[in-house]
C-alpha cells in the first residue's frame, strides 16, 4: 500500500488525458471513415443526397 503514497499524481492526470484524447481522436476518425463508406456506397446505388454536416 506504500507504493500508492509515492504515485505523483499529476503526472497520471497527464497522462491520462493524453491517452483519453488519442482514443477520442482515434473514435472520431472511425466514425467519420464509416459516415464516407456509407455515402460513397449511396452514391454508387443513385442515391444522391448531401452528405451530412457537422
Amino acid at each position: 500500500m506504500q507504493w500508492l503514497q509515492h504515485l505523483n499524481w499529476n503526472t497520471i492526470a497527464v497522462i491520462g488525458g493524453f491517452i483519453i484524447g488519442i482514443v477520442t481522436c482515434l473514435t472520431n476518425m472511425y466514425f467519420k471513415l464509416r459516415q464516407t463508406r456509407s455515402y460513397e456506397s449511396a452514391l454508387q446505388r443513385g442515391i444522391i443526397t448531401p452528405p451530412q454536416e457537422d
